[in-house]
């Protein structure tokens, strides 16, 4: 028995489907019409329908709208008259189908099949997910607004090409399809009309997009952690286009817009505030340093203030603390400025007054004295001349030292290094030279024998007189080494026989140094 109720269960099934295919009854038939304002072209391959305007030439042509859809193996290729339409019919299982219109035999336009007849919230999702797949028995599959369009639109008699194409076949492209909760079993059609539909009330919904801060400076991704999702749920964010800019090198306020399109064409739009700031510290550049003793000083000279990202606040730099620059001493400085949220900064630094360039000697000097210079028994000042200043104007002579001796009564030369440190410990140092020469308080140059001639009849006076001149002539008498006249030398002679002469030369400084000197002087006749 069981046997028997399957098959007989079985028979009425074929029955029925025969009977949808060949002579439907289901409400809302429509009879076949003449003419047609589109044409309609079915690509099995791409699973795309094109509705075109016009044919010129047996060529469709100007498109203007395209479906997705779920054609199946054995729909067949062609070209075909639509007879008929019905509002609901029911379809192979059985299952049922909304804005139906028939192409050919059993195989029609319509909605993605229902479980229930003429309740629209029982559509099927796994069948409904496969629109733009090769999915059907034969029928033509669409969403149902689409399959409402050709219902609404297509008047019986509208020519339908269906064809094994490519994609080159379809000229508006191939439209997309939401996906349904898979979840569910049954669901709304997002795209049926009736008002009880809760999609109509969704709509595409993007998340994340809020007013932010970003500090100066920093990269800002304006996609992230910004969402999209379709009338459906599904998430888009792929689709998510962003218009606006944000330079985040000035401070400002920037509109940012986020907008989506779903695949029903429904859209979400959100506009945000991008604020570009500057929160960062505020660094002053002002440093620890040393001030020259008796100089000026001016605290804010060359000191700034920057934000780290590089906003100036200078402008709002102030500074407490007193330096005394004419007194040796460690002073406190604290330079405040403003970051741009109106908080304070601020940094100590020290300065620290005092002589930092070196000390200055003066009369420190290569020089050249004589043996003669210094009395016997005396040494020679070395600091005599010499001075010692900070570049303060201080007086620092008594704090030279000299390192080094001279003899000065012994010719050379003499190495001699003077040293002077001021009150911060900086030494300035000199080495010099001290030339020592040999030089005699008398000395009488010219001494050697001489000859002088005279007249037969010349007196011992007169040949006297000749040698005296003579000698004068010749001998020069130097008084610490200055060249004397000759009337500071005295001449004196000794006759040792006829005509011929000792003669004894004598210089006397008048200061107890007296010099000798002897020569022989011949006389002879003149012939």
């Amino acid at each position: 028995m069981e046997k028997i109720r399957k098959r007989l269960l079985s028979l009425i099934m074929t029955c029925v489907v025969v009977l949808s295919l060949i002579a439907p009854v289901t409400g809302g038939l429509q009879e076949v019409q003449a003419g047609s304002p589109y044409y309609i072209q079915v690509n099995k391959n791409t699973n795309v329908v094109t509705v075109y305007k016009n044919k010129v030439n047996g060529v469709y042509q100007n498109p203007v709208k395209a479906f997705i859809c779920s054609v199946g193996y054995s729909t067949p290729v062609g070209t075909f008259k639509t007879p008929a339409k019905y509002r609901w019919h029911t379809l192979q299982g059985p299952s049922y189908g909304q804005y139906c219109t028939r192409i050919y035999g059993g195989y029609l336009f319509h909605s993605v099949w229902y479980y229930e007849n003429g309740k629209n919230d029982t559509v099927s999702v796994a069948q409904y997910n496969k629109l733009g797949q090769t999915a059907s028995h034969g029928c033509v599959r669409l969403t149902v607004a689409d399959a409402k369009w050709i219902y609404d639109n297509c008047p019986l008699g509208t020519e339908v090409k269906i064809i094994n194409g490519t994609s080159k076949n379809d000229p508006l492209g191939k439209p997309e399809a939401l996906k349904l909760n898979t979840k569910n079993k049954m669901d709304w059609c997002p795209t049926d009309p009736d008002p009880r539909n809760p999609y109509t009330k969704k709509s595409p919904e993007i998340t994340g997009a809020k007013n932010k801060t970003v500090q100066l400076g920093d990269k800002v991704d304006l996609e992230e952690g910004v969402n999209a999702y379709d009338t459906a749920g599904n998430n888009i964010t792929s689709k998510l286009k962003v218009s606006g800019k944000v330079n985040t090198k000035k401070i400002g306020t920037y509109k940012v817009t986020y907008s989506v399109v779903d695949a029903i064409k429904r859209t979400a739009k959100k506009t945000v505030n991008v604020k570009v700031v500057d929160n960062s510290t505020v660094v002053i550049s002002a440093k620890s340093q040393k001030v020259q003793l008796g100089t000026e000083f001016d605290p804010l000279k060359g000191v700034t203030a920057k934000t780290k990202a590089g906003t100036n606040r200078t402008s709002t730099l102030k500074v407490s603390g007193k330096v005394n620059t004419d007194k040796v001493g460690t002073y406190k400085l604290t330079y405040s400025a403003k970051k741009m949220n109106g908080k304070t900064v601020k940094k100590t630094v020290t300065i620290t007054v005092g002589d930092y360039k070196k000390p200055v000697l003066s009369g420190v000097k290569n020089k050249t004295i004589y043996t003669t210079d210094i009395p016997e028994g005396e040494t020679l000042d070395l600091l005599e001349g010499v001075t010692a200043k900070a570049t303060n104007g201080k007086d620092l002579t008594s704090r030279i030292k000299v390192t080094g001796t001279v003899n000065p009564h012994k010719a050379g030369q003499y190495k001699v290094t003077y040293s002077v440190t001021n009150d911060s410990k900086l030494t300035t140092k000199k080495t010099i030279t001290i030339t020592v020469k040999e030089r005699k308080f008398v000395e009488l140059k010219g001494i050697q024998n001489l000859e002088v001639t005279y007249q037969p009849e010349a007196s011992i006076e007169e040949k006297e007189a000749l040698v005296k001149e003579q000698v004068l002539e010749q001998v020069t008498g130097y008084i610490l080494g200055e060249e004397q006249s000759d009337d500071v030398l005295e001449v004196a002679m000794e006759q040792v026989e006829e005509d011929y002469y000792l003669v004894t030369i004598t210089l006397d400084d008048g200061q107890g140094h007296t010099l000798e000197g002897q020569l022989y002087a011949t006389l002879i006749v003149e012939q």
